[in-house]
């Protein structure tokens, strides 16, 4: 399994609950993620409630994936919010690792792929080979 940026314990929402339309469109901007004008008027376009709902408070899921006996990477930049969780959950499952992808916020960690896909293409060979 390969996640970046996700961790089962609960979580707090509320901050990206309260970000308008017009603040998600420049926190992609500022992160220097290219939206095109289409994605940005759909963005800016979006029903306030709708974003209210879509980002509820997680409640902790931790108990399900203790015991998983899949290998797992997890990919998080050092800045994104959840980073010390991610690095946690890492702990976990036996045989799991976590990327830190130095520097990175969230958003950064995602479309920065040159920086994740090499860890990744390791990860699935040793997977692959039977070394994970």
């Amino acid at each position: 399994m390969v996640a970046g940026g996700a961790h089962p314990y609960a979580e707090d929402l509320s901050a990206v609950r309260n970000l308008s339309p017009a603040e998600i469109v420049k926190g992609w901007e500022s992160a220097g993620a290219a939206l095109s004008d289409r994605s940005i008027k759909r963005i800016l376009a979006l029903d306030r409630q709708m974003l209210v709902e879509a980002a509820a408070d997680r409640l902790d899921g931790s108990y399900r994936l203790a015991d998983m006996k899949v290998p797992g990477l997890l990919v998080c930049g050092t800045k994104d919010w959840r980073f010390d969780d991610v690095g946690r959950f890492a702990q976990v499952p036996p045989g799991w690792q976590a990327i830190p992808v130095e520097g990175a916020d969230r958003l950064q960690a995602w479309i920065q792929s040159e920086r994740v896909v090499p860890h990744v293409k390791e990860f699935l060979r040793s997977v692959a080979t039977g070394r994970g």
